[in-house]
């Protein structure tokens, strides 16, 4: 019979599954496609804070951004998001506010504000009040994978 596993044991196992959820489809920037799968690996942060530029011709409720700075959208709500990343294995993204889930693997650096301003990797200028008081900056502080 096995011993019994730590809770530091499964949280390490846990940190080394693959997700099930590895791609988000999002709007294409051909319009020809019907859709584009966006590996969530280089998501940086969602929102839904954002203005599409008026010659993408779309609408959306959801905007992605990358490391590489680019945009993606889609019209998948935070919450239904937030449900797919816990039910998929992404435990790495983090509601951190109303309008934000963030993906912490690519925080490089935070600065406390009147909430908490996140800087990603790839994206030169800060995410202003990414985290918010209250149960957001509590999550946040408490994330293990921060």
């Amino acid at each position: 019979m096995a011993g019994k596993v730590s809770d530091e044991e499964l949280l390490h196992a846990l940190r080394c599954v693959e997700p099930l959820v590895q791609k988000i489809g999002v709007k294409p920037r051909d319009p020809q496609l019907n859709l584009h799968f966006l590996d969530l690996d280089k998501v940086c942060y969602i929102t839904t804070e954002f203005t599409i530029p008026d010659d993408l011709g779309i609408k959306a409720s959801t905007m992605f951004t990358c490391d590489d700075g680019s945009r993606w959208y889609n019209n998948m709500g935070l919450l239904d998001l937030e449900k797919l990343f816990a039910d998929g294995g992404n435990p790495w993204y983090l509601r951190t506010g109303k309008k934000y889930i963030v993906n912490v693997k690519k925080i490089r650096a935070d600065k406390v504000s009147d909430a908490r301003d996140l800087y990603f990797d790839g994206i030169e200028e800060p995410l202003i009040n990414a985290v918010s008081r209250g149960d957001y900056l509590d999550a946040y502080n408490e994330c293990p994978y921060i």
